[in-house]
């Protein structure tokens, strides 16, 4: 008998929370009468990630007021304040799934009374918490109070383990490595081993695939600095396009301001910008003609640009995209290499990466200058690009927007520019693609109530060649100087100019600067922050692996020496390999599947390198 007492007590527990609840929201229990203990009666389970459940309540003397409650995340800029709850009078009503608070950012609520606000307030609200807001209404004056039903889950709890586990493997993989290469491996047991490269290229010896013995290392002349750079900046794609755990930093932004997501794309397009000067000495040192060199750049642009879009969405041609992510690294390339190629360049010079380093102050600053001076023609066609994309985003005519608006549109700047998203930059893809072969989801659409808009459209090629070119600079950089000083001070002093000019065109706020740091527009003061970090990052990376050896950049280095077919793989089997199958509404389940996912990816491309295995396009 005393186990059918045990077994009843649940059963009787749960159907007395669901009268209570049905009880509180029918609104049978006044304000004053709620006790917490009854409003805890559903699971924060039962809702999405990062949204918490709220039950409001008022006590009004009058009990003739009609009674609203409204609000909107601060993460919205400028926004109109949205409906939440009508009809509050001397009740209780709950949020319901359909429409919770996110809790992402901080939020605001206004409570109105008939037409006026008769209380507001600013709260940032914890992933899967219940609250009660208990309003007051005396004398014609209202109070407000926010208690806590039930406690949120751990926000970053799955985060800290997470990187406490990576650091211990990290720890456990370099004792490894130390262990086997001084005390295991002899140097007569090292063989050489069979690499496969597939080059589409048509040209000479690289006419298909070529066999060569090489050995599992890297060359010493290789830059392990820059495949590291480039191997974090795919494996990041990979885990934000999986989800990044569902944390909102791990995502790209609504529409102002920079999260760790917004960074990897730029990076890339200004790696790809340092890595084209190494490519063109490679390519003068095989004495082709301009013609053949041409040709090189042409194909590889246009291959970049049909596999984007491929990955788009091959098999639907009504609603397909055209601008892309591999789009953009086409067209940057395109344009940089034809500046490169026929404007006058920095790398026919035979004296260049052997002549001794300048000693004095006066010397290196001359040195310095000499160096700027000698991309004239190069800063004088970039500048006219930045002239363009600033005349067109802020003097052209956008029919019904305001001129000049660079803004997100619909709810955004209170509601003045609803159909403006993104002003001269969403009106130009829409001439020219129309609305149906643009990206239909943008990252702003959820929170301002937007319509398509392509945050890789047409107008941020322009930007994305500037900050491309500025990627030539750093690997000028690289051909020119040969001494390790010379190479860093350089960068850092770029990392850092550019960095400040970004900072000053935004004046240093996420909203309300000059030209706000965006991604979505890829606006000017965003590609200057990318190309001053990307100076930084290549600095950092540099001093630590190819200066003082202190990491030898695995296992980062291996995707970034195949990083087309890592990406390409990742992009066309993401949703099968290694597993696709839903999980619990969790930040730690996310987080564990996701990294999971990368790990996948880091193993797959760490056996390409053994296997000597890359394609190049």
């Amino acid at each position: 008998e005393g186990v059918g007492v045990h077994r009843m007590a649940p059963s009787f527990f749960i159907i007395f929370s669901i009268l209570c609840a049905i009880q509180i929201a029918s609104g049978a229990i006044s304000c004053s009468d709620v006790a917490l203990s009854s409003i805890n009666a559903t699971t924060p389970l039962e809702y999405a990630m990062d949204t918490a459940k709220i039950y409001v309540c008022i006590d009004d003397q009058n009990n003739q007021d009609n009674w609203s409650l409204w609000g909107v995340s601060t993460n919205c800029y400028q926004c109109l304040k949205q409906p939440l709850l009508n009809h509050l009078n001397n009740s209780v009503q709950q949020l319901g799934p359909w429409n919770t608070i996110n809790t992402d950012f901080a939020f605001d609520f206004q409570l109105w009374r008939n037409s006026v606000v008769a209380y507001e307030f600013t709260i940032k609200l914890e992933d899967r918490g219940v609250y009660l807001f208990r309003f007051t209404n005396a004398n014609n004056q209202t109070t407000g109070v926010v208690e806590t039903v039930a406690e949120p889950l751990p926000f970053y709890t799955p985060i800290w383990v997470a990187l406490a586990i990576i650091a211990a493997l990290a720890i456990i993989y370099a004792v490894g490595q130390w262990i086997y290469f001084t005390k295991i491996l002899s140097p007569e047991e090292e063989t050489p081993s069979v690499s496969l490269v597939l080059n589409f290229d048509r040209n000479g010896e690289e006419n298909a695939a070529l066999l060569r013995a090489a050995s599992p290392r890297p060359s010493a002349q290789r830059l392990l600095a820059l495949d590291t750079f480039r191997g974090m900046c795919i494996v990041v794609m990979i885990f934000v396009n999986y989800g990044g755990g569902g944390y909102w930093f791990f995502d790209h932004s609504k529409w102002n301001g920079l999260t760790f997501a917004d960074l990897v794309f730029p990076w890339f397009i200004w790696i790809m910008g340092t890595a084209m000067p190494l490519s063109f000495r490679s390519i003068e040192s095989k004495k082709l003609t301009r013609s053949q060199i041409l040709y090189k750049i042409v194909r590889r642009s246009i291959l970049l640009y049909a596999l984007g879009l491929f990955l788009n969405n091959g098999y639907n041609t009504i609603d397909w995209r055209i601008p892309g992510v591999l789009q953009r690294f086409g067209i940057s390339y395109l344009v940089v290499g034809l500046m490169i190629l026929y404007l006058p360049r920095f790398f026919n010079d035979s004296k260049l990466g052997h002549e001794e380093p300048a000693r004095t102050i006066s010397q290196q600053v001359t040195e310095f200058s000499k160096e700027i001076a000698s991309f004239g023609l190069h800063w004088l066609f970039v500048l006219l690009l930045l002239l363009i994309w600033l005349l067109v985003t802020f003097v052209m005519p956008v029919p019904g927007c305001p001129t000049g608006y660079i803004g997100p549109g619909g709810i955004g700047d209170f509601g003045r520019a609803e159909n403006c998203t993104g002003g001269a930059a969403g009106y130009v893809d829409h001439v020219i693609y129309g609305s149906r072969h643009i990206y239909g989801h943008p990252t702003c659409k959820e929170l301002y109530k937007t319509g398509g808009y392509d945050p890789e459209g047409t107008m941020g090629y322009i930007t994305s060649i500037v900050l491309c070119f500025l990627g030539v600079q750093s690997g000028a950089i690289l051909v020119k100087h040969k001494d390790h000083k010379s190479r860093v001070w350089r960068w850092i002093f770029w990392g850092i100019f550019w960095g400040l000019w970004g900072l000053a065109l935004c004046e240093g706020k996420k909203n309300g600067g000059l030209i706000p740091i965006n991604k979505n527009l890829w606006s000017v003061s965003f590609i200057f922050v990318m190309a001053g970090t990307g100076y930084l990052t290549l600095a950092f990376f540099y001093v630590i692996i190819d200066i003082f050896k202190l990491w030898n950049g695995s296992p980062l280095k291996f995707v970034g020496m195949n990083p087309i077919l890592i990406y390409c793989s990742h992009e066309i089997l993401g949703g099968y390999f290694p597993f696709g199958f839903e999980t619990p509404e969790n930040h730690a389940y996310r987080l564990f599947c996701n990294i999971v996912g990368v790990s996948c990816w880091l193993i797959v491309a760490y056996r390409m390198f053994q296997l000597k295995f890359f394609v190049n396009i």
